[in-house]
């Protein structure tokens, strides 16, 4: 069989193919002579045939590979250009963003002068439980002239109360506590003979434990639930200061 192109300069055959195609050449040249005509143009239509068909595959595979070299070209560049992003964050020291987001929230304390008391167990050995510190938790926290300011689901400990707002201001008193002033969506749980309390504003005074609310105040327990514009439950969850 002769080699794979009819033209021996085509510079994708070595030099190896070149002496190939040259000898079967010569090889056809001298047979000619003793050839028949219809063998010669049986020869001449098979290598035509052939270098056709040749033809036809390299022009087929060129796409193929130019499709190929830039897929690779454009693999290479997303992973340049994830590294680079890596690298950048690790330098500005911001970790890199996962898939499910952690919300940092703000965590401080405040000491109570007088505990707040938990209400009685069920246990006959065991009373009211003293706890002497509020603990705030919001997702924002600014401080100006000494005054914090808390927003974004606020969240206050104090003993076994459990109060949620929509924002918190914390200020010192007169006396040496802090006072705790919040709005928004006011929900209190954990008070002793009360379900949940809800109010439109509430302060807190870590001297004395005393928690204020006022708007329209729901008391929710049993058994009955009362509305009034402003109450004061101390520290040990007595009511006082009621106002329908």
């Amino acid at each position: 069989m002769p080699p794979e192109t009819n033209n021996p300069t085509d510079p994708l055959i070595d030099d190896g193919a070149k002496e190939e195609w040259a000898r079967w050449e010569q090889t056809f040249r001298d047979a000619q002579p003793v050839l028949p005509e219809a063998a010669i143009a049986r020869i001449e239509s098979s290598i035509r045939r052939e270098t056709d068909r040749l033809a036809v595959e390299r022009s087929n595979r060129a796409p193929r590979r130019i499709w190929l070299w830039i897929a690779a070209i454009i693999a290479a560049g997303v992973v340049v250009v994830s590294v680079l992003k890596y690298r950048q964050s690790m330098d500005r020291g911001v970790p890199v963003a996962n898939p499910v987001e952690t919300v940092v929230r703000i965590r401080d304390q405040y000491p109570l002068d007088l505990p707040i008391e938990s209400a009685p167990t069920t246990r006959p050995d065991t009373g009211p439980r003293a706890l002497t510190q509020v603990v705030v938790e919001a997702r924002s926290k600014s401080v100006q002239e000494g005054v914090a300011t808390y927003g974004g689901s606020v969240r206050i400990s104090a003993g076994p109360w459990r109060i949620a707002c929509g924002r918190l201001t914390v200020f010192h008193g007169a006396g040496h506590g802090v006072l705790l002033s919040g709005a928004g969506e006011i929900s209190i749980h954990g008070i002793s003979g009360i379900t949940r309390a809800t109010a439109d504003e509430l302060t807190m005074d870590t001297e004395n434990g005393d928690l204020k609310l006022s708007g329209h105040v729901k008391l929710e327990g049993s058994p009955e639930t009362r509305q009034l514009q402003s109450c004061t439950i101390s520290r040990t969850g007595s009511l006082r200061d009621t106002h329908p």
